[in-house]
Parts: structure tokens; C-alpha cells; sequence
């Protein structure tokens, strides 16, 4: 599933609301929902903040634009 996908349909946050649980910039969770490069921080800061928020781990292998 896209992380713009997840965080809408899952997590039913705003781009704002993520970026502040995971402790990231709204611009950093817009590129990532872009399929653009973020750095392997963000990416697990992204990962923890909706970790956080569901009460679940959510994996690197959830989000298609976080796969190699």
C-alpha cells in the first residue's frame, strides 16, 4: 500500500498530524508519499509515528514506497 494510501485510508491522519508523531517535516512526509528519496531516519520516524498512533508495528515492508 502507498504511504499516502496508509496514512488516509489506516491511519486517518493529515500529513501535518503525521509529521508531528513522527517528528518529521510535512515537505519530508509529502516526498515520501512522492516515491522521492528520504533518508533511512525518516523513513523510521515515519514508520514510528504511525507504529505510535495504530498501537501496532507497522514494517518497512507495509509501505510500497519505503521497498528497494
Amino acid at each position: 500500500m502507498k504511504l499516502e494510501e496508509f496514512r488516509i485510508n489506516i491511519a486517518r491522519l493529515s500529513r501535518p498530524e503525521l509529521a508531528v508523531l513522527a517528528d518529521v517535516s510535512a515537505s519530508s512526509i509529502k516526498r515520501a508519499e512522492e516515491g522521492e528519496n528520504v533518508s533511512p531516519l525518516t523513513r523510521a520516524r515515519i514508520l514510528a509515528g504511525l507504529s505510535k498512533h495504530l498501537g501496532r508495528n507497522i514494517k518497512l515492508e507495509d509501505i510500497d514506497e519505503f521497498k528497494d
